[in-house]
Formats: C-alpha cells, sequence, structure tokens
C-alpha cells in the first residue's frame, strides 16, 4: 500500500507539472494547513497556493512552517503563470510571506543616470509593479476563540484591490477559497483529519498524499460554484458542472481517477 500510495503521489506531481503550466491566473489566495508525521508531537504543514476565480491549485509545498516553505511555494507557483498575479491574500505569514513576495514578483527600475564616468555603476533598484498587491488575513485568538480579524496591505494600493475584490464578487479581502480548498483536503487526507490519532509515519508518504488530493481536487472533483448554465436543457440537466481545471482552462472534460493514473508524462517534478 505505501508503494502505491508513493507511486501515485509522484504521478500526481509529474502530472501537475506537465499540465499546470502558463496559467491565465489574476489572484491567487494562500495557506497553510497543519498535520502531524512520525509521531503527534512533530507538526508537518502543507501550504498552498489556489486561483480564486477558477479554484484551481497552483502549487502544493509540504514540510515545516518556515520560510524555505515559503519559498518554495512561490517558486512552484510563479513558475506556472503566464504572468505574474495581481492582487494576492495570506492567512498568517506575515513578514516571511511579504519579503518572499518582494523578491519573486519585483520589477527592476530603469538605471539612474550616471553622475561621471568614474567608480561603479549604481546598484539595480527594485519596485513591485502598481499592478500588484498583497493583503494578509491576520485571525487574533484567545486560546481556542476567534477574537478578531484584521485585515492588512502588505504591498499596493486599496484602489488596485478593491478593482480585483469587485471582479470575483467579494466585498472585503478574504481567504475563503483557500479556506473551503482546506477543509475539502482535511476529508480526503486521513493525515490531517482534526481531532483524530492519524499521522503520517514518513515525510514522503505526506506529500504524495498532498499531491495526489490536490490532483484529484483539480481534475476530478466538481465545484459546484463552477457549473454553467445549458443553452439547452436536457432533461432535468440544467447545468453544466465544471472541475477547477475546466475552470483555468486546461480542459474540457471531468476526468476519472484511472484516466490521471493512464495519463503519459513526459516530464519530471522539479521538486
Amino acid at each position: 500500500m505505501k508503494r502505491l500510495t508513493l507511486k501515485f503521489g509522484q504521478h500526481a506531481q509529474n502530472f501537475h507539472e506537465q499540465e499546470a503550466q502558463q496559467l491565465d491566473i489574476d489572484i491567487l489566495e494562500m495557506d497553510e494547513r497543519h498535520g502531524y508525521v512520525t509521531s503527534k508531537k512533530q507538526q508537518c504543514w502543507d501550504a498552498a497556493s489556489i486561483d480564486a476565480a477558477s479554484k484551481f491549485i497552483v502549487h502544493v509545498a509540504v514540510g515545516p512552517r518556515n520560510t524555505d516553505l515559503i519559498e518554495r511555494l512561490m517558486q512552484g507557483s510563479h513558475r506556472r503563470l503566464a504572468h505574474p498575479p495581481r492582487p494576492g491574500a495570506d492567512d498568517r505569514w506575515r513578514s516571511e510571506l511579504s519579503h518572499s513576495l518582494s523578491g519573486h514578483l519585483r520589477g527592476v527600475l530603469p538605471p539612474p543616470p550616471r553622475q561621471s564616468t568614474m567608480g561603479r555603476p549604481p546598484n539595480p533598484k527594485y519596485r513591485i509593479p502598481r499592478t500588484l498587491a498583497h493583503v494578509q488575513v491576520i485571525k487574533h485568538r484567545q486560546g481556542q476563540k476567534l477574537e478578531a480579524v484584521e485585515v492588512s496591505k502588505a504591498h499596493g494600493s486599496w484602489q488596485r484591490i478593491n478593482q480585483a475584490l469587485d471582479e470575483i464578487g467579494y466585498n472585503i479581502p478574504n481567504t475563503s477559497t483557500v479556506e473551503r480548498f482546506n477543509g475539502t483536503a482535511r476529508r480526503m487526507n486521513a493525515h490531517q483529519v482534526r481531532r483524530s490519532l492519524a499521522f503520517a509515519h514518513r515525510s514522503n508518504t505526506r506529500q504524495a498524499v498532498a499531491w495526489w488530493s490536490a490532483t484529484v481536487y483539480n481534475w476530478v472533483r466538481v465545484h459546484r460554484s463552477l457549473r454553467t448554465p445549458l443553452e439547452v436543457t436536457e432533461g432535468k440537466k440544467r447545468f453544466q458542472q465544471r472541475t477547477p481545471a475546466m475552470a483555468v482552462g486546461l480542459t474540457e472534460h471531468i476526468w476519472t481517477e484511472a484516466q490521471i493514473l493512464r495519463a503519459p508524462v513526459y516530464i519530471a517534478s522539479q521538486e
């Protein structure tokens, strides 16, 4: 069983690496959820980035909750996009994610004119483009009780943020899309069920299950909010059900787990 789990997870990761390229995505939400590996005393975090419009999981990173986890999530998300995303939202990561966003999404300003021919030329200056914005949704808790939710602008302008919110129908910045995915992922992964004794015995098993769950979520599971009305009804059928992969434009039909496993993969994951 363990051998099959690792094979399924590696195939799902390679399949995602091959198919999820040049994604036309404007808004990314990022969050992490915890579980356990080796024992109930050792936490292991699954970080995910998701498109707020299509609900497509762009990238998954697994490991300890530190700067390296954020860097791997940002690098994996950035290389799959056709262009850098516009406003993005994250939960909790604060300064670490802000620093990582600055490193991956910043632009280079034109070099300032030289005052003389002596000495070294001026160092390039970096600035995040005005079309980008970064919002943080910070939850303040007292024990198990949620006391308050703070919305903080890390980069960009509120005008740009409000423009993006209007495009997706949000009233205030939030991470509802990735939060809903976290709830679904916990039901698909026994290692992350709350208030249970389950945990992954090895980290590679944990990563394999994370990638398999994300791939099934993208290509197999239909999302109610993504359905579109049919031009001509077929009996009682009035809507065309869609998966996140269909919504983002990667496929035109709903896949099955068997079709994913039979799909040829010609490139390997970079992680």
